[in-house]
This record gives structure tokens, C-alpha cells and sequence, in this order.
């Protein structure tokens, strides 16, 4: 009889066996709360990106279609328009550098005359015999202004400074003892020229070496009076003053310094007192 209760009781223990993991499951989260569903916080699209993905997709398709092997070279379609201009009487002259190209205009800014340029012109100078000066790279390029009824800009060649490899600046000498130099700031080797013109060569570029006045670290602009020569340096956050002598021969006469860099600056010969 007790053989008999004994096989009964397991065979009831196995027919339950298989529902004892959901009844303890069930006794273990009695009394406990179900989980509180956690509230998402609502993440708004990036400051402008929908103008983000439209300009990704603009850029997208403009790559697709360009043609690389035929876009015209950086020296054609870079720089502002005008990069420098100087007064020729009553007339401006320009220069272009995205467009490579020297511009007359008239005191109303319509265009006179127009002669192409060197690729990517940076400064432009007129001497006082009336001779237009243009740099970009290590050349100067020489420029006639003649006015009239049909005012016109005549490229006369032009001179391969030796040693120069991207002339920054220019200014011609305004002294009488000097009255065919050209001053330039190298920006790529740091060096203050004086450039001698050579006479035309029938538009020709010819070679000219120049004299170095002096060092600076970023040479920018640069300005004359007399033998005075400034130039603006600009990583050097300094003004540096030479005095040219007859025979050439410079001497550097000052430096003024300030806490950062200056971007410009203009030199008038001071009144007598």
C-alpha cells in the first residue's frame, strides 16, 4: 500500500514538473510593480542639417558631372577682382587676378582698356616716367597707358627677377637717383628687393638680379619716399624702415612693433615745419 501511494506521488510529480519554472515565476513577481515604461526624449534634427544634406547632395552631383581634365588652372579662376589698384590721372588702373588681366577704368568705373596679365597678379606700381608695373610670381610685367579719345594698355615685355619666387608687393622708387627701381617683397623667401629695370627689349621678358635690402618673416606690403623704403612684415607684427643710399647701399634704419599684425600702411613725406 505504501509502494502504491509512493508511485502515485511521482507520477503526479512528473505531469507537473514542466509548469513548476511558470509558478515560480509567478510567486517571484508577486507583490512587485511592473516596470514603468521609459519616455524617450524627442531629439529635433541638427542645427541645419536638412541644409546640410541639400548642399551634400548639390556637392554630389556637381563632382559627378565635372570634368576635371579640362577646368581651367587655379591661376585663371582664383583671387579677387580687383586684388590692387592705383591712380593714373584722372583714370584707375586695376588689377585682376582671377581673371588675369590688367584693367583701365575711368573715374566713373567704366572700362577703358584691358591687356592680359601673367597668371595670378598680385600688386601693380606706376613709376614716374608714366611705365605700369605689374608682379605675379617672379616676373614684372611692363605695361604703356596711353590717354586720349581711346585711352589703351600696351603690355612692352617684361623681367624674371633672379632668384624671386612669388613677389608680393611693389613699389617704384620715387627718388631721383633711383628712378628706375622697383622695390618688392618676397613672401616665399622673406627678401626686400631693389630691382634695377632694364631698358625694353622690344617686348621681350628679360632676366634683372636684384639687390636684397634685407630679411623679414612675411614681407606684405611695401612703401617709398625718397630713399626711404618700409616694408610691412607681417609675421614679424613689424614695420621695417631702410635708407637707400646713391650707389645702392641700404641701411636699416628702424622697426616698430605692435602686439599683432598689421595688414596695410601708408607713407607721406611730412611737411616742413
Amino acid at each position: 500500500m505504501t509502494e502504491q501511494r509512493r508511485v502515485v506521488r511521482f507520477q503526479r510529480a512528473r505531469r507537473c514538473a514542466p509548469f513548476l519554472p511558470l509558478v515560480a515565476a509567478a510567486i517571484a513577481g508577486c507583490g512587485q510593480a511592473p516596470p514603468a515604461a521609459t519616455a524617450q526624449p524627442f531629439s529635433p534634427l541638427a542645427p541645419h542639417e536638412l541644409e546640410k544634406t541639400a548642399l551634400g547632395l548639390a556637392e554630389n552631383a556637381r563632382m559627378a558631372t565635372a570634368d576635371l581634365a579640362s577646368a581651367a588652372p587655379p591661376g585663371q579662376i582664383f583671387g579677387p577682382d580687383p586684388v590692387a589698384i592705383i591712380s593714373a590721372g584722372d583714370d584707375f588702373i586695376g588689377v585682376l587676378a582671377g581673371a588675369s588681366a590688367v584693367v583701365a577704368i575711368d573715374g566713373n568705373g567704366a572700362e577703358l582698356s584691358r591687356a592680359p596679365a601673367p597668371p595670378s597678379p598680385t600688386a601693380i606700381t606706376r613709376t614716374a616716367a608714366g611705365e605700369i608695373i605689374v608682379a605675379a610670381g617672379p616676373t614684372l610685367a611692363r605695361y604703356a597707358f596711353s590717354v586720349g579719345d581711346s585711352p589703351a594698355l600696351t603690355r612692352h615685355g617684361g623681367v624674371t627677377v633672379n632668384g624671386a619666387v612669388s613677389l608680393r608687393d611693389v613699389a617704384a622708387s620715387d627718388d631721383p637717383h633711383h628712378p628706375r627701381t622697383i622695390y618688392a617683397t618676397d613672401e616665399a623667401t622673406g627678401a626686400i628687393l631693389a630691382i634695377e629695370l632694364p631698358d625694353l627689349a622690344d617686348h621681350q621678358t628679360v632676366t634683372a638680379t636684384p639687390k636684397i635690402l634685407g630679411h623679414c618673416r612675411g614681407p606684405h606690403t611695401i612703401r617709398t619716399s625718397g630713399s626711404l623704403v618700409i616694408a610691412n612684415c607681417l609675421l614679424d607684427h613689424a614695420l621695417v624702415g631702410w635708407r637707400v643710399a646713391t650707389g645702392g647701399i641700404s641701411q636699416e634704419l628702424f622697426r616698430i612693433t605692435s602686439a599683432g599684425p598689421m595688414w596695410t600702411f601708408a607713407v607721406a613725406p611730412k611737411a616742413d615745419s
